[in-house]
């Protein structure tokens, strides 16, 4: 599970991006862990659920939006929008990122079940994220090797299989 980079003809640099293991925390928190990345941590907090991990959101704050329906991950120090997930008519749910990029987070198989995460402008998904025993195995895809970052995605992501998980537990008390 290490991380790699390839330089194509024209100088981008395109990233092998990490497996990454969800594993749920008490209250709604989620840990995703890596063997060549650092940990995403989002722990409950009065408001939200706070993110500890990478620069690129360390500080974050994960908030429940009501209206739309969904997540919100925002900046503490100046509070803007990172990006969102919103309930979409043809996927389970859509991520909105702040550069304009849309996202739709689709549940499949009913002998491999899986959430795909996949965009637009490469076909494929970005993400596939399989159940196990006692966690959730996300494994990024060739469409996202040319991608600089994913770990936005990865945090909205697994927030929408976190809460698909409690719904589900919720609508299914006794887990039959």
């Amino acid at each position: 599970m290490t991380e790699r980079s390839t330089e194509t003809a024209d100088g981008a640099v395109l990233r092998d991006h990490a497996e990454r293991l969800l594993t749920r925390r008490p209250a709604g928190g989620f840990t995703l862990e890596s063997t060549s990345e650092k940990t995403i941590v989002v722990l409950p907090e009065k408001v939200g659920r706070r993110v500890e991990g990478p620069d690129v959101v360390q500080g974050c704050l994960l908030i429940r939006s009501v209206d739309p329906p969904g997540f919100v991950l925002r900046r503490s120090e100046d509070d803007s929008e990172v990006g969102r997930t919103q309930p979409a008519v043809e996927a389970a749910s859509l991520v909105l990122l702040e550069d304009a990029r849309v996202f739709r987070i689709v549940l499949r198989g009913a002998r491999d079940p899986r959430f795909e995460l996949s965009g637009w402008e490469t076909p494929g998904a970005y993400l596939v994220a399989r159940p196990e025993r006692d966690h959730w195995r996300i494994s990024p895809r060739p469409a996202c090797g040319g991608m600089s970052d994913i770990t936005v995605l990865s945090i909205l992501f697994a927030a929408e299989i976190v809460e698909s998980e409690a719904s589900d537990a919720r609508s299914n008390p006794e887990g039959s």
